[in-house]
């Protein structure tokens, strides 16, 4: 445990100096953009197959496998939390990107646009670990990225 504290402690230190110059450096709405698209922030739900629940989820790209012909990325790899405390990795799908090709012209490039956001959906799997009940979850997701 002291081992733990000594290393946020040291990690703090280190950090403090470059969160400050991070606050006295304008920063504006794009830089905002690009950090919340590079993220590609997922809510979605996860069906717990060991427990039979769904449970409410929000989760980051960690690495995307990109194409140049889709603003997303074809898959990624997902670090995520769920609501009843489990701690996941995900791989999931981009849903317009993998069957855009094989799904007719009209219905080519889905998406919603809610005003400067745009949301796609996403289906992926988890394994993840759960705290409250000290077992693993795993199971399928699905849920929406939005980007700016």
């Amino acid at each position: 445990m002291k081992k733990i504290v000594f290393v946020v402690f040291v990690s703090l230190l280190l950090w403090t100096p470059n969160a400050f110059c991070g606050v006295l450096n304008d920063r504006s709405l794009d830089d905002f953009k690009g950090f919340v698209n590079s993220l590609e922030v997922k809510d979605g739900v996860l069906y717990d197959f060991d427990d039979n629940v769904w449970m409410n989820t929000i989760s980051g790209s960690l690495f995307t496998l990109q194409d140049k012909a889709h603003e997303l990325g074809l898959a990624s790899l997902r670090a995520g939390y769920g609501v009843q405390e489990v701690f996941f990795g995900e791989i999931e799908a981009n849903i317009p990107a993998i069957v855009s090709t094989y799904i007719p012209e009209q219905l080519k490039n889905f998406q919603i646009n809610v005003k400067a956001l745009k949301l796609f959906p996403s289906v992926g799997f988890a394994v993840g670990y759960d705290f409250q009940q000290k077992d693993i979850s795993w199971g399928p997701t699905v849920g929406i990225k939005g980007i700016f």
